[in-house]
């Protein structure tokens, strides 16, 4: 896992969906206390969906290997929602996370989004400290938790 970080839209990239796909059935299934495997394969087979096409759902590449993922999903009231960020753990710290949180904000900016949102796991410290240094704070739950213990951040565009 060598070389620059790439950003692909697994919505235009059959490889970036099939990633994705691997990527957040291994994300539900080593963070969620409410799923199972066959919730984590449903979640994973039904992609790019619910994220397309009115979000986007990317995947971050390095030397021809996947290293992460990150959605983004329109919310009813202008807002957008940051969702399946998930880094392999062989991949970080080479700016995976980084990129994938860059790339999402750019596109929730030009999608016209003046709030970005997230829901983060109490117990998953580097990401906050990742969101927290992109600006994004603290606020109380928008939406119910989907995986377990959560917190909820958001951040002005």
């Amino acid at each position: 896992m060598t070389g620059p970080v790439e950003i692909r839209s697994a919505a235009d990239d059959p490889a970036s969906l099939e990633a994705a796909r691997a990527l957040v059935r291994e994300h539900v299934l080593a963070h969620s206390t409410a799923h199972g495997p066959d919730a984590a394969e449903r979640l994973a087979a039904a992609l790019p969906a619910p994220f397309a096409p009115r979000g986007g759902l990317w995947v971050a590449w390095a030397g021809g290997e996947a290293l992460g993922c990150v959605a983004l999903q329109p919310l009813a009231d202008g807002a957008a929602e940051l969702k399946r960020m998930f880094v392999l753990a062989a991949a970080r710290g080479r700016e995976a996370a980084r990129a994938l949180q860059a790339h999402a904000i750019a596109e929730a900016l030009a999608r016209g989004h003046a709030v970005l949102r997230l829901g983060t796991l109490t117990t998953m410290h580097a990401a906050q400290r990742l969101y927290e240094g992109a600006g994004f704070r603290r606020v109380p739950a928008y939406r119910p938790t989907e995986f377990g213990d959560t917190w909820f951040y958001e951040r002005a565009l």
